[in-house]
């Protein structure tokens, strides 16, 4: 699933696709909608989580629906070289009090996903997506 946009030629029309995620897991009977961010700094802001924040569809639509699906925010946070799984729920929880989701939330609530190769961004997610469930 890509992201796409294009301008009608002499015209101001703006066509773009809206991804529901970046990419989607099948694991042991279940879906991951997992939307993948890279970030510097200690939070990320409301503005860089459009897929569940966005009015219309968005991965929150998921959440607690189907018991088989679960989406989740996968984070890079290049500042400390670490990646992080969260369930969107409690990213969706902290904005409602936050303008951010902290790395403290993604520490206490989330997953650490190791990398196979240290410094490269190869990640072993298979363990992390069961611990996740």
């Amino acid at each position: 699933m890509q992201d796409a946009g294009g301008w009608r030629k002499g015209g101001n029309t703006r066509f773009t696709i809206h991804n529901l995620c970046d990419f989607v897991i099948f694991s042991d009977s279940r879906l991951f909608l997992v939307e993948a961010k890279s970030h510097k700094g200690k939070s990320i802001p409301r503005s860089d989580l459009k897929q569940i924040t966005r009015e219309g569809k968005n991965m929150n639509d998921f959440v607690n629906v189907y018991d088989a699906v679960t989406p989740a925010l996968l984070v890079e946070f290049s500042d400390i070289n670490k990646v992080y799984l969260l369930r969107v729920d409690y990213a969706t929880a902290c904005l409602k009090t936050r303008a951010s989701v902290p790395l403290r939330t993604f520490q206490e609530y989330g997953v650490e996903v190791e990398r196979i190769i240290p410094r490269y961004k190869t990640l072993d997610i298979k363990k992390s997506l069961n611990i996740l469930k």
